[in-house]
């Protein structure tokens, strides 16, 4: 089995940021690497399409219970159910990225 590494990270960054996490992803996927990730915005996206341009994989975990707003550069998409939008109460939102980071943590080993 190739070695996994979870790849977390905000939505909203800077385009140092974007660039550090694109050659990251590139990285991982020239060593062989399955990246796991959000499968969302920004580092997300970032590191998805770093991984993606050397040929690598990268599997999204993503909060709802569809594809919807996964990165396009994805691999597979695992939806988990568990909610966190915009358009939860913030403690909500709190717990169900403490869940999703806990199944990318999980999948990652």
């Amino acid at each position: 089995m190739p070695l996994q590494v979870a790849v977390c990270g905000p939505r909203h960054c800077t385009e140092q940021d974007r660039d550090h996490a694109y050659r990251v992803g590139q990285a991982l996927a020239q060593h062989g690497v399955v990246v796991i990730c959000g499968g969302g915005v920004g580092v997300m996206a970032a590191v998805t399409a770093g991984a993606r341009s050397a040929g690598g994989t990268v599997i999204g975990i993503r909060p709802g219970d569809s594809r919807e707003g996964a990165c396009d550069d994805l691999s597979a998409t695992i939806v988990t159910n568990l909610g966190g939008g915009p358009q939860r109460h913030h403690r909500g939102q709190r717990r169900c990225r403490h869940r999703r980071r806990r199944i990318l943590l999980r999948w990652s080993r």
